[in-house]
């Protein structure tokens, strides 16, 4: 884990693997699921709650905080169970980190049993922690301090905080000041679903990133530029193809070839944002069945590739090189280009907030026609990256192929500098310098036989040259003054005044 000097925010984006613990049955199984993190490219492992849920709950909603979870086949104890995990973690390469669930009433052991209410959420607790009194909050608050200290000290890497709008931030700032005084834990806020209210709430409790709302976003939207506006001072914003939980990618009646071009181009979008990447487990082998918080049938990884419509995982350890590879940084600009004229959408990101002091831009470009090829928008990204080149070349070369998703890079051209200032000995010993004085004397020289000479244009050349003057000496002179012309002419062939 990399940490930044500045109050522990993650330095590189994370790359989580999201499991559902139900899922798995042994350390066997977790051995797998570690194995194959790697891999793919991931760095951490986030697990759902592993607490026991007292019968078929959600899993979000704990009864027992003391006890693990009977169907995870890991014994009782919580601190052995989380030690052998995180010990199996760390030997794969990967950290081990668990989603954070706040609620109140559902981990009390005398609490009945609710059925499952279809209306809403598996995720949202019986009893919010706003709605409990303030000394029943205050006290909920230390045990949860002391719960959490333990759990990081036995190897947790961090929490994946739910429910940020059900909680006053200052809780939140305490709890993660806390665990901090004795040992480094990341913190990410789960801020899809949320408003962004709540979300500019939280910016400085201490969290080290939150989640990108880019798996609901239908490419043309402006609300999703908004939203990355809003999560800035959240530090990292990670982008995930499909949520935990929610309706998979791969869930329809097309064909298997459609099915994976969607998810492939949604795995490459999250991961061209730069904010980190977190895949849900069997989004690599197409998955069809979302993950189920109140059920689980062990099978693991061995179940999900029974019955897989495809196979990533090589695009998902791709993108997880690029990510590593890419020197992004959190509080990058995102804007959108729309494409009236056809299906390519454009995003323009930048490390400066204003594009006339960056020293470069990232377009990415997806076509969301999953069928057919498209041009991309070549006149709107010149218009709107005027000074950064090259960013597009003919509209051939950039013709995105269907469903494709393509990141073009722009740099700005180098500044003009002023011209090197030379001594006497280089301006004299230059070729340049010595033609610029021999110019000069020529110069001087034809100024000097044309001086004392009237200026007229040549009629045809239009050049200007000078006439030389009359001779106004002697006789000439005289006549002159005189006003008249004499009828023979003088020695010059001019005729001359003639005397009054």
């Amino acid at each position: 884990m990399s940490f930044s000097p500045n109050q522990g925010v993650l330095s590189t984006p994370p790359r989580i693997y999201y499991v559902n613990p139900l899922l798995l049955q042994g350390i066997d199984a977790w051995r797998e699921v570690f194995d194959h993190a790697a891999e793919t490219g991931f760095d951490r492992v986030l697990t759902a709650p592993l607490f026991d849920r007292g019968g078929e709950r959600s899993i979000f909603a704990s009864q027992d905080l003391g006890r693990l979870d009977p169907q995870l086949s890991l014994g009782s104890a919580v601190e052995d169970g989380v030690a052998r995990l995180t010990d199996a973690a760390r030997k794969s390469g990967v950290a081990l980190m668990m989603d954070l669930m706040l609620d109140g009433k559902a981990r009390d052991p005398e609490a009945a049993f609710h059925p499952v209410d279809p209306r809403r959420s598996p995720l949202d607790p019986t009893e919010p922690m706003s709605a409990m009194a303030a000394e029943s909050q205050s006290r909920l608050l230390e045990e949860w301090t002391e719960r959490l200290r333990g759990l990081v000290g036995l190897g947790l890497s961090g929490y994946r905080a739910l429910g940020i709008d059900r909680i006053a931030p200052a809780a939140f700032k305490s709890l993660i000041s806390a665990v901090r005084e004795k040992a480094d834990a990341q913190f990410l806020a789960w801020t899809p679903g949320t408003d962004f209210g709540a979300r500019s709430a939280v910016k400085n409790t201490g969290f080290d990133g939150c989640f990108s709302s880019m798996a609901r976003w239908d490419f043309d939207e402006r609300w999703f530029v908004e939203e990355h506006r809003v999560q800035k001072p959240l530090g990292w914003q990670i982008a995930f193809p499909e949520p935990p939980f929610g309706r998979r990618i791969a869930h329809g009646t097309e064909s298997r070839e459609i099915l994976e071009r969607r998810a492939v181009r949604a795995l490459r979008l999250a991961a061209s944002l730069g904010g980190g990447l977190m895949v849900p487990m069997g989004f690599e082998y197409g998955a069809a069945t979302p993950l189920d918080p109140t059920h689980g049938n062990g099978t693991g990884l061995r179940g999900l590739r029974h019955d897989l419509a495809f196979d990533i995982s090589s695009e998902i350890r791709l993108a997880n090189t690029e990510i590593g590879k890419n020197p992004h940084v959190p509080s990058s600009s995102l804007r959108l280009i729309r494409n009236a004229s056809g299906p390519v959408s454009a995003l323009l990101q930048s490390a400066a907030e204003d594009l006339r002091s960056a020293e470069n831009v990232r377009f990415i470009l997806l076509n969301r026609d999953l069928r057919k090829s498209a041009p991309a928008p070549v006149t709107a990204l010149r218009e709107a990256a005027s000074g950064f080149l090259p960013v597009a070349a003919d509209g051939t070369a950039l013709r995105l192929r269907a469903g494709e998703t393509l990141v073009v890079e722009g740099k700005a051209p180098a500044p003009i500098t002023s011209r090197p200032i030379l001594d006497v000995a280089q301006a004299t010993a230059s070729p340049a310098a010595r033609h610029r004085k021999h110019h000069a004397a020529s110069r001087r020289r034809a100024l000097s036989r044309q001086a004392g000479g009237r200026r007229h244009r040549h009629r045809r050349s239009g050049y200007i040259r000078r006439r030389p003057r009359p001779d106004r000496s002697g006789p000439a002179l005289a006549a002159a003054r005189c006003g008249g012309l004499e009828r023979d002419g003088d020695a010059t062939g001019r005729k001359r005044p003639l005397a009054r």
